[in-house]
């Protein structure tokens, strides 16, 4: 009863007549900063918080100096420090109905950021570990940096052991207060490098990960996602952070963060069939990314985290995520540019994926080399319109193509020498994938041009896959020269690979228009040698 008698006294006159707003607010701020007892002080801020939604800008002119001398000299008494939080967090937020760069929060957030000892102070704060007190910091800290994000990031690197308390979040064990500090840790590091220098060499990367794993990997919820997207930010063009992340044997935990589904001993990557709900898509994505920022070309870095990724084997998960998985299309074409990434001009990364034998999608159907698999995803080979993959995932198959080749003569000369079709009188032409070698999934391509027009890119990648096996390598083009269709001396065109449809196998009668040759782009003369 004794809170609200003061509270009520307060809101009247000497006569005992309610006061108006302006003057309510100026006796609270008075009381705030002069009353001598924690009781008065602590019911004034009480009351200014109250009157700060409907009354913001009086209470933000007048009272924002109070409020701060608060944090300054009371943060101690926690119901107190609670209360300034929260009414500085309600006069610091932009209204949704005023344009955010002239409202009163902005005004507000520049008059308190414009002494960078007020963000100290808050930072100061966090020491405490009462939950409210802390939650409500971290709020503050949020909405201050929505809006004037620079100069929040100048005041806490200025600030002693800022940024410790701030990365210190990730170990508090109430989850909301960790998830609403790991949030401001992300908007913090999206693009002050130095800020990214600090978080990353205080141990982040092993506490993120941690989390991961308590969360149940890629599997686990938003919480996941929120740490691997500050992982990103602080990887993504800071080659220090990256190196400092290879040296902490990081990338070593990524195989684990992916999984393996099967025998990791068996001779072949099976094929994997899990459930996949939306929030294990969005997670799979990120690691995948996470990959790719690590290897990606150009980057000084590149090199020895290809080879570290070789040794510890994120080739294998990430092949099954992008040729035997039933993944959805996202995955398939982000795993398939992590594979080019990883093998491109590594002749030893490119040589363990040429080895590498995957399951097909159909059981009945032996499993088959990577490189293949990959040429049959590209140029749908043997598959009907219904089934065939998106055009993302098929272009990605395609510059995975490209990437097994590139540096590498031998894999092209390689490669080259396969260039034949199968013969007619193959005993293993009904066995699906078997019978065809990577050069003949191409040359089928080639020799049905009818069929491009209904699937018109299946003539374009195997003619951008046949270019960057010949590019640059004379004695590929020797091979690829000496190849003949059909019967040559009699001057017959190449009849139809068996078990192959044609133009007129259903797909388009004589007379059609679609079907004629003379209407499809002849792609094959195209490819640049």
């Amino acid at each position: 009863m004794d809170f609200f008698s003061k509270g009520y006294a307060a809101l009247l006159g000497d006569k005992g007549q309610p006061q108006s707003p302006a003057e309510t607010i100026d006796t609270l701020c008075d009381r705030a900063v002069n009353a001598t007892l924690l009781e008065d002080r602590r019911a004034a801020v009480q009351g200014l918080k109250g009157l700060a939604q409907k009354w913001k800008r009086e209470v933000g002119v007048k009272g924002m100096p109070a409020l701060v001398n608060i944090l300054n000299h009371d943060r101690n008494d926690i119901d107190t420090a609670k209360a300034a939080l929260e009414a500085i967090t309600i006069l610091c937020s932009t209204d949704d109905n005023v344009d955010p760069h002239t409202g009163l929060g902005l005004v507000f957030t520049d008059a308190f950021v414009k002494d960078p000892n007020n963000v100290t102070v808050l930072l100061d704060i966090l020491e405490e570990y009462d939950f409210y007190v802390r939650f409500n910091t971290v709020k503050l800290l949020t909405t201050l940096l929505a809006s004037r994000s620079e100069r929040l990031q100048e005041c806490i690197l200025i600030a002693p052991m800022g940024m410790s308390r701030l990365i210190d979040m990730l170990d508090d064990r109430r989850e909301i207060v960790r998830n609403e500090g790991l949030l401001l840790l992300i908007s913090l590091t999206e693009s002050n490098a130095d800020i990214q220098k600090i978080v990353a060499f205080d141990n982040a990367f092993e506490r993120l990960l941690a989390i991961i794993d308590d969360e149940e990997g890629i599997s686990g919820g938003i919480i996941v996602q929120d740490c691997l997207q500050l992982i990103h930010n602080l990887l993504r063009y800071n080659v220090s952070n990256q190196n400092y992340f290879r040296e902490t044997s990081c990338i070593q935990r990524i195989p684990s963060l992916l999984g393996f589904v099967g025998d990791s001993g068996a001779d072949h990557v099976e094929y994997s069939h899990e459930a996949w709900p939306e929030q294990k898509v969005a997670n799979t994505v990120l690691v995948l990314r996470l990959i790719m920022i690590l290897v990606e070309p150009g980057n000084q870095n590149t090199k020895t985290n290809q080879n570290v990724m070789n040794q510890c084997g994120v080739l294998p998960p990430v092949i099954q995520l992008g040729l035997c998985s039933n993944a959805p299309p996202s995955v398939h074409t982000k795993a398939l540019h992590a594979i080019a990434d990883i093998i491109r001009a590594n002749q030893a990364n490119q040589d363990y994926f040429a080895r590498t034998v995957v399951a097909s999608h159909d059981q009945a159907s032996p499993p088959l080399s990577a490189l293949v698999a990959l040429i049959a995803v590209s140029v749908s080979a043997g598959r009907p319109q219904p089934e065939q993959d998106p055009y993302s995932v098929r272009a990605a198959a395609a510059y995975v193509c490209e990437s097994c080749v590139a540096g590498n003569s031998d894999a092209q000369l390689v490669l080259a020498s396969t260039l034949k079709s199968p013969p007619e009188d193959n005993p293993n032409a009904e066995l699906g994938g078997k019978p065809f070698s990577a050069g003949s999934l191409l040359l089928d391509a080639l020799q049905n041009l009818e069929l491009a027009a209904f699937d018109p890119y299946k003539v374009w990648f195997a003619c951008t896959i046949l270019a960057n096996v010949l590019r640059g390598n004379e004695r590929a083009k020797q091979a690829a020269a000496n190849i003949t269709f059909g019967d040559e001396e009699n001057g017959t065109c190449p009849a139809p690979a068996p078990g192959r449809r044609t133009a007129h196998d259903g797909f388009a009668k004589p007379g059609d228009k679609r079907a004629r040759p003379d209407r499809v782009p002849d792609a094959a003369q195209r490819v640049a040698v």
